[in-house]
């Protein structure tokens, strides 16, 4: 058994941060080192009881419309990718075709169709740049990966053997080309989380287990031929960031991990934080969204409101920015997203507020201080939007 040294520093962030201190956190950087030189870092934070954003997104940007028959009205978005020049790629989830828009928003070309062909799709769900500049489309539909030049000509395509479980890709693309993607399997008798890495060029592909059993993260309504999302209930989320490093937090507590793909942790971010309590209008309006949806399902299984749980998760998502800061998703009681920013050494940097709600399992893209999201108003209308991280006057 490895012998490991223990030894705890505390600094205030305000000194380390290296930008603006925009509240009052104080830390606890705890780092395990183990003999060889490796180890686990632990960042742990005190979190104030009221934190006010000192940084806002401003809208700048929305592609989308209710109505009409132009290229602007999509479906559904399951893919978003934005290249050198600020050019949008918009994968439309029923038409299953790419739409380029150009940074006005103006719409240049498509391509893509629905089908099991060359440079057709059947399930798409995300779009991801290589490190040499091609656009990567993962079908689930199909079992493939597919690689485009910018102008959306087919360059190759890859098989792919694995399972999907998400409605958009939750992996991504690392600097050395290797392709990460999720997965769903048995362990011990119960349905576990893998993430999968594949070679394109080579075909090998391997997989690590995140999490023993998802089932304990994320509570679910049986119904017939399938299950939905418990609201409330916590969640187990993940990603990678561009040197194959995979980032991952269960929901119930403020906690984000750094591992490598063999599951050796690097680095733990913690905050000391009380959970929100979900009130009595956050049931009724959960249950009315539910009910409808049961009432055909009765005989099959019940919910009432003393099934839903008591307290809200920590963290709705996290996501990384194109230098590898972390942006944790906090949970609050406003209906547009709140970010809490940490930079690669797990030191606190500032809370954003955004003029819209991200979707919840959806990473949006943050590109030199500049955000892209996929958003829906109160008609399930899909819209893609551009804003600017400024300064909140």
């Amino acid at each position: 058994m490895t012998q490991r040294i223990y030894f705890v520093l505390y600094l205030n962030l305000a000194l380390v941060s290296g930008c603006k201190q925009e509240s009052s956190w104080n830390g606890a950087v705890e780092v395990h080192a183990s003999k060889d030189g490796g180890g686990t870092v632990h960042v742990r934070h005190t979190y104030p009881a009221q934190l006010t954003a000192t940084r806002i997104i401003k809208e700048d940007l929305r592609i989308g419309a209710v109505e009409g028959n132009g290229r602007d009205v999509f479906s559904s978005v399951t893919g978003v990718a934005v290249d050198k020049s600020g050019s949008v790629y918009v994968l439309d989830h029923i038409g299953q075709e790419i739409r380029v828009f150009d940074s006005t928003g103006t719409f240049k070309f498509a391509f893509g169709r629905l089908g099991e062909g060359p440079a057709e799709f059947k399930s798409a769900r995300g779009l991801k740049w290589s490190p040499e500049g091609t656009l990567w489309v993962l079908d689930g539909g199909n079992r493939r990966l597919s690689e485009f030049n910018a102008s959306g000509k087919l360059i190759e395509s890859f098989r792919m053997n694995s399972i999907m479980r998400s409605f958009f890709w939750q992996g991504g693309i690392d600097d050395n080309g290797l392709v990460y993607d999720e997965g769903l399997g048995y362990s011990t008798g119960v349905l576990a989380g893998f993430v999968r890495r594949f070679d394109p060029r080579s075909g090998v592909q391997d997989s690590v287990q995140l999490i023993d059993d998802l089932g304990e993260y994320e509570v679910k309504i049986e119904i017939p031929r399938g299950t939905m999302d418990m609201p409330f209930a916590p969640r187990f989320h993940w990603i990678v960031d561009r040197n194959g490093n995979i980032w991952s937090t269960r929901t119930n507590e403020y906690a984000i991990y750094r591992t490598t793909f063999g599951l050796d942790t690097t680095l733990v971010i913690e905050v000391n934080n009380a959970q929100l309590k979900v009130t009595d209008g956050e049931v009724d309006e959960a249950l009315a969204v539910l009910e409808p949806r049961m009432d055909r399902w009765s005989r099959y299984t019940e919910l009432d409101r003393t099934m839903l749980p008591k307290v809200h998760p920590f963290i709705e998502n996290i996501d990384l920015d194109d230098e590898g800061r972390l942006w944790v998703r906090r949970v609050t009681r406003g209906k547009n997203t709140v970010f809490d920013v940490f930079d690669l050494e797990g030191r606190y940097l500032w809370s954003v507020d955004a003029p819209w709600s991200v979707i919840d399992v959806w990473h949006p893209l943050i590109i030199r201080n500049t955000i892209y999201s996929i958003v829906r108003d109160s008609l399930d209308v899909f819209y893609v939007v551009r804003g600017r991280l400024v300064d909140k006057r």
